[in-house]
C-alpha cells in the first residue's frame, strides 16, 4: 500500500534532520551542519573534545531559542525587531566567546560571526519552516528573523541593487558584528518596501539566484 501523506512527511523529516532528540535538537544539529564545513579543522580534534563542545554548544542555542519562545513579541513592531536583534546578538557573541574559551588549549580554531549567524539564523528558519505546535510561540518573532547569509544572499543583494558593494568576501570569514546588523537592516528595510518580511525576501532570492551561484544544485 502506498505510503500516507503523513508517512511521507514523517520519512523525509528523519531523513533530513535525523531522529536523535527532540525536533529542536535535530533542527539545532542539522544548522549546523549547514554551518560546520567551514569550520575547518574541527574535524581533527580528539573525539571526547569535539562532542564536548559540541554538546555544550548546541545547549547554548537550545536555550536561547526556548527563552525566545517564550518570550511575548512587544506591542510595537519596531521594538519588536530590535528585540530579536539583542537576542540574536547575544546568542551569536555567546557562541564565539564559547568556543574561544573551549578551544583555547586545543585548537588555534575561532568560531567567526559569520558561522555563528548561519548557525542561529539556519535553525531559527526550520523552527519556521518544519516545527510543530511546540514552536508556536516563535511565530510572532517571524516577521523580525534575520536572512541566514550565506553566498547565495551575498550575491542576491548586490546583483539585486540592494547594496553596492557587498559587506564582506567569505560569510564564513565575516567576523564584525556590527556591518552584519547593517546589513540586516538594508536587508529589513528593502522587504518592507515590498510589503514583505525579510524570510520572504529571502525565499524569493533563494529561488532567483540559487542556481546562479551553485551552478549544479551543491550546498553552498
Amino acid at each position: 500500500m502506498k505510503p500516507t501523506l503523513q508517512q511521507q512527511k514523517d520519512f523525509l523529516f528523519q531523513t533530513y534532520f535525523g531522529t536523535k532528540g527532540d525536533e529542536l535538537d535535530r533542527f539545532i544539529s542539522r544548522a549546523y551542519r549547514d554551518m560546520n564545513r567551514t569550520l575547518r579543522g574541527i574535524g581533527k580534534l580528539a573525539a571526547a573534545d569535539k562532542a564536548r563542545i559540541l554538546n555544550g554548544a548546541k545547549t547554548l542555542v537550545k536555550t536561547a531559542v526556548i527563552a525566545l519562545r517564550n518570550k511575548p513579541f512587544p506591542e510595537n513592531p519596531v521594538q519588536g525587531s530590535r528585540s530579536f536583534d539583542q537576542w540574536h546578538t547575544d546568542l551569536c557573541q555567546a557562541l564565539k566567546t564559547y568556543y574561544a574559551t573551549e578551544l583555547q588549549n586545543v585548537s588555534k580554531i575561532r568560531l567567526t560571526y559569520g558561522q555563528a549567524q548561519k548557525w542561529v539564523n539556519m535553525t531559527m528558519k526550520y523552527c519556521w519552516v518544519c516545527g510543530g505546535a511546540d514552536f508556536s510561540g516563535l511565530g510572532p518573532w517571524f516577521s523580525a528573523a534575520h536572512v541566514a547569509v550565506d553566498e547565495v544572499i551575498l550575491v542576491a543583494a548586490e546583483k539585486s541593487g540592494v547594496v553596492k558593494i557587498r559587506p564582506c568576501g567569505k560569510w564564513s570569514a565575516w567576523d564584525n558584528p556590527q556591518t552584519y546588523q547593517n546589513f540586516q537592516d538594508t536587508l529589513r528595510q528593502n522587504a518592507a518596501k515590498k510589503s514583505q518580511s525579510p524570510l520572504e525576501l529571502e525565499y524569493d532570492w533563494w529561488l532567483k539566484y540559487r542556481s546562479q551561484v551553485t551552478g549544479d544544485g551543491e550546498e553552498n
